[in-house]
């Protein structure tokens, strides 16, 4: 099914990439509507996860009416890691840039992918 035919009545939200080249208004022709939640990868993040779960009620109107939820990746993402992008490449910039908050980068869960 697609988005334009998809019932009025149910929402629809999208989590892809926050690339500025992934634009899901543009490459599905979309009207205003859908709710996007953007992230590096399009990952389905724990705070992705809770945007989707608010922004849900929001765009219901408070009734449970989410209809789809497409995921969409796109190539020649950053966060692909080839030799440049990996988690211990990004990490490893962010601690140099910020060096006092560099046990805290070594936490973070970044999303770089293999495949």
């Amino acid at each position: 099914m697609r988005f334009s035919e998809f019932p009025n009545s149910k929402a629809i939200m999208i989590l892809t990439c926050m690339d500025p080249r992934s634009n899901p208004y543009e490459f599905w022709k979309l009207p205003f509507g859908p709710g996007i939640i953007r992230n590096a990868g399009g990952r389905a993040t724990g705070d992705a996860l809770r945007s989707m779960r608010v922004l849900s009620i929001i765009m219901a109107n408070g009734h449970n009416t989410l209809g789809a939820v497409a995921v969409v990746h796109h190539t020649d993402c950053g966060l692909y890691h080839g030799p440049n992008f990996s988690d211990e490449f990004i990490k490893g910039k962010l601690a140099e840039r910020v060096p006092e908050l560099a046990k805290e980068v070594e936490k973070m869960e970044l999303g770089s992918f293999a495949e």
